[in-house]
């Protein structure tokens, strides 16, 4: 049976639709799914799949769920400024980091865009602390549970995607990490210095100096 599409105007909750529905592959890319344009009461713009707007799953672009947060304190959870951070990067084209985020594509997952409190509590069972940031694994990926740990600061910035990689036993890592492996039996300078050069990672990581000639 046919989907009745939801006319430009419609109400949900919060949510205004703006614009004709469309569709596109889910971030899983599994399979199409419908999405309408949509403003929020307090301004937000943003596109919603269609079967969050009619089951109620998404009310608002989070500011229902902020508002309940301060009511409750919520706001003051140490992970709500990792949360609001992370919205705002991925959401706000005026972001200071908006074109490493946002602007290339990375988003916040459903579970999380909308429900500050659902992360919060997924950071409590996932070793946050201070002095830890949120790093995606997979720096091409979004933000969500699969994809996210926290880090040190140290980790979190040679994780970023200017920092260049390299594949090795199976394995990929920064150059600045596989210096600091405990397979790795030159300086940072001198493996990088190799791999420009062409040798083999496995063999920049593991030869010893001697054994490559000049290095």
């Amino acid at each position: 049976m046919r989907t009745i599409e939801i006319p430009t105007g419609s109400r949900f909750s919060r949510w205004i639709t703006t614009g004709e529905v469309y569709s596109r592959l889910a971030p899983s890319g599994s399979k199409r799914k419908r999405y309408a344009p949509c403003r929020c009461d307090c301004g937000a713009m943003r596109d919603v799949l269609t079967e969050s707007l009619r089951s109620g799953a998404s009310v608002s672009c989070g500011c229902f769920h902020v508002d309940g947060l301060v009511r409750h304190n919520r706001s003051y959870h140490p992970a709500y400024y990792v949360w609001k951070g992370m919205i705002d990067r991925c959401s706000n084209p005026k972001a200071k980091d908006w074109h490493n985020y946002g602007g290339r594509g990375i988003k916040v997952c459903d579970q999380w865009k909308d429900d500050p409190t659902a992360f919060c509590d997924w950071a409590e069972s996932n070793g946050h602390k201070k002095g830890l940031q949120i790093d995606r694994i997979d720096n091409f990926g979004d933000y969500e549970p699969a994809n996210c740990h926290f880090v040190t600061p140290k980790v979190n910035s040679r994780n970023k995607r200017n920092n260049s990689r390299l594949s090795a036993f199976g394995e990929a890592k920064t150059l600045s990490t596989w210096a600091e492996d405990q397979r790795c039996v030159v300086s940072y300078g001198t493996l990088c210095r190799r791999i420009q050069k062409g040798v083999s990672p496995e063999e920049a990581i593991m030869k010893p100096v001697c054994c490559l000639g000049a290095d």
